[in-house]
């Protein structure tokens, strides 16, 4: 391909080892890309087939459903056995070769969980085919779930050589030093007479884990990190954590273009081959430079200096990143992620996300907390489609929006490796920014509230006076009243209120319906005969006549609403998706703030727990005016709520067992 002069010249170093570095680079692109590697249906129904039987029993179905001409292909019978246990459909994937090795879909997958009933936040799961990386995370949790005996297990073997084949029963079979495998829809060529870690039935190899490194026998093998666990970081002594960074604002994952810079000298490249730069220099990632470097590229600045993104903005100012920046080629653009140690993270996600004013107990309540979060976060992988374990916004941690405050840091060091523990399993500590004076449970998410006993409705008050919040009248009267004495009567969003036109609502309802992503059109329901609630696809209410809340849930949040138009009438059982719908236009409400007002974020409204009350000209209805309190999900810790009972001269255990009641306080294992 033709190579501008401008990279000529930042690249010098690579053109001068010529194009046995540029075939190095584009061979790392080609082998080590999570996200362009996919995992067909073949490989997934054989995957999960060999957790419920053995590859004998499967041989044992009459295949009915494949044509002749596709009979002999070693992925017919786990194929058959995901359309006999319901996991396929026929008609959405028909049983042809082609569909076999087509790439299953996040859709797909979504359907194979939820009819093996496995619970979990499957939002993430887009129609798109699914990265590798990512769907053997999932299967992790399948083999959780339904192998509790284990019969798919890891072995260790040495890859002799692939047997030749005589007829169709013997294709598909290696010779190792542990016997014989089969390795059904498995490519084995290239780990010929390595010594491998698999994961295998009956000696039917699923999936290569790892090529093992070659050992003489007088040597003592290394001390071999925890399974299931992710590495440590050797000079900090700290997990690491992969965290997305968002271009400027948060407005994506995806930035144009990146700027970097450093005040250290810092290099540039990936595996051997490096470009060095002095302090100060300016370095700009495009497409046209990754697409050179073989698609990814990784900065380190020297003396364990940070690297500066100047192309990004944040509340603090231009961020900089300790750790290792990496940057990779998406088809949207070019994906950002930081690579640090975990507790370096939390200096930058405490105080972004509890103000260093509050003091130094509150803070160490959220370097407890967020770190929590994020142990869990890297434990389960649940964002390996970006190559990451989190984002940076407030769909996970807020991370670096400011830079790092000296008491954040001393709280980081003063509780370095605690995390929260029920049970003596890690929990994720679900917080938010303000209260109503109540909280809620996860149940406004579908889960099990007594799966989760920490994460329950109580009050947020000195009294602690129980109130029946489900009921209507007595929720309203606990809403209008601005004076009701909670923890954080005074707060800004302990109160709010604004003003919902009807004609207006009705089109920005409609407008956001049209625009909801997959995971929200999930919680937009039709109503049957007998008060069943049924998915409702693509509704279109036209003008908007009334809306109602039919339920509350614990706390008094609302767990179902009506939105009742003239052409169509929809139930929203979604926390998250009501507070879209039904956010202020302009943003701004009437609050306790000193100004008497504020803007809430992302255009919904500031939580879920609000009542209706209608606005009537003559006998039309015009609108409603809405009275609501607190700011975000409701689900565990009030962090304004902290700094009231720090006030109060709480520590930060006692504060955590207040909002988190059963837990325990343990180290990172």
């Amino acid at each position: 391909m033709a190579i501008r002069k401008r990279l000529m010249v930042r690249w010098g170093v690579l053109l001068a080892v010529g194009a046995v570095a540029l075939g190095f680079f584009l061979g790392i692109h080609n082998c080590g890309r999570i996200s362009k590697s996919r995992i067909s249906r073949g490989q997934a129904a054989k995957a999960i087939a060999l957790v419920f039987t053995t590859r004998e029993d499967c041989l044992q179905e009459d295949i009915t459903r494949f044509p002749i001409q596709d009979a002999d292909g070693w992925f017919v019978p786990y194929m058959e056995y995901l359309y006999d246990i319901g996991c396929f459909d026929e008609e959405e994937i028909p049983a042809t070769r082609k569909s076999a090795e087509g790439s299953l879909t996040g859709e797909e997958l979504f359907h194979i969980l939820n009819r093996l009933k496995i619970i979990g936040d499957w939002d993430y799961l887009k129609k798109e085919p699914l990265s590798e990386a990512l769907w053997w995370r999932v299967y992790d949790r399948i083999l959780e779930s339904y192998d509790t005996a284990g019969h798919v297990e890891p072995v260790t073997v040495t890859i002799q050589s692939v047997l030749s084949a005589n007829s169709l029963e013997d294709a598909w079979q290696v010779q190792t030093d542990q016997g014989k495998f089969r390795f059904d829809g498995m490519a084995l060529d290239y780990y010929s007479g390595k010594t491998v870690k698999a994961l295998a039935r009956d000696q039917e190899m699923i999936r290569i884990l790892e090529i093992l490194p070659e050992t003489s026998m007088d040597e003592e093998p290394q001390n071999q990190a925890e399974e299931g666990l992710p590495e440590k970081n050797q000079e900090e002594d700290s997990p690491t954590i992969r965290v997305l960074i968002q271009a400027s604002n948060y407005t994506g994952k995806f930035h144009e273009s990146v700027v970097i810079t450093s005040e250290e000298a810092f290099t540039l490249g990936y595996g051997e081959i490096t470009q060095r730069y002095d302090g100060g220099s300016q370095v700009t990632i495009d497409r046209n430079l990754l697409e050179f470097a073989g698609g990814r590229l990784k900065a380190r600045a020297d003396h364990g200096g940070s690297i500066t993104l100047l192309s990004v903005e944040r509340a603090g100012g231009i961020p900089s990143y300790p750790g290792s920046m990496q940057f990779y080629l998406e088809d949207q653009g070019i994906v950002a992620v930081n690579e640090v140690a975990l507790e370096e993270y939390l200096c930058r996600v405490v105080p972004s996300e509890m103000p260093a004013s509050y003091g130094l107990e509150p803070a160490k309540v959220q370097a407890v907390c967020a770190r929590s979060y994020a142990w869990e976060k890297i434990r389960r992988g649940v964002f390996q489609e970006y190559e990451a374990h989190v984002d940076d916004s407030i769909s996970y941690q807020v991370y670096n929006n400011i830079p790092p405050q000296e008491i954040s840091t001393q709280a980081v060091q003063q509780t370095k490796g605690e995390i929260l523990t029920y049970q003596e399993k890690a929990i994720i500590p679900y917080y938010f920014s303000t209260s109503c004076g109540y909280t809620t449970d996860c149940s406004i998410w579908g889960s099990d509230p007594l799966a989760y006993p920490y994460l329950t409705a109580q009050p947020i008050s000195p009294s602690g006076e129980l109130l029946h919040l489900q009921n209507e009248d007595t929720f309203n009267s606990f809403i209008k009243d601005w004076s009701y004495p909670a923890y954080e009567n005074g707060y800004a969003w302990f109160r709010w209120s604004y003003v919902l036109d009807l004609e207006q609502m009705g089109n920005v309802i409609q407008e956001r319906l049209d625009s909801l992503e997959e995971s929200d059109a999930q919680a937009i329901f039709h109503m049957d005969e007998n008060g069943g609630l049924y998915p409702a696809k693509k509704p279109q209410i036209g003008s908007l006549l009334s809306v109602e809340v039919q339920s509350r849930g614990a706390g008094g949040i609302v767990n179902l609403l009506k939105i009742e138009g003239s052409e169509d009438t929809i139930y929203v059982n979604r926390e998250i998706t009501i507070r879209n719908l039904l956010g202020a236009v302009d943003r701004m409400y009437e609050n306790m703030s000193d100004e008497g007002q504020g803007v809430s974020e992302g255009n919904r409204l500031p939580s879920a727990f609000f009542c209706l009350e209608e606005k009537w000209e003559g006998d039309i209805l015009k609108g409603y005016q809405v009275y609501g309190g607190g700011n975000g999900h409701g689900i565990g810790m009030s962090q304004n709520g902290v700094d009231a009972l720090a006030k109060e001269g709480k520590t930060y255990e006692e504060i955590l067992g207040f909002f988190y009641p059963l837990v325990s306080l343990r180290e990172i294992p």
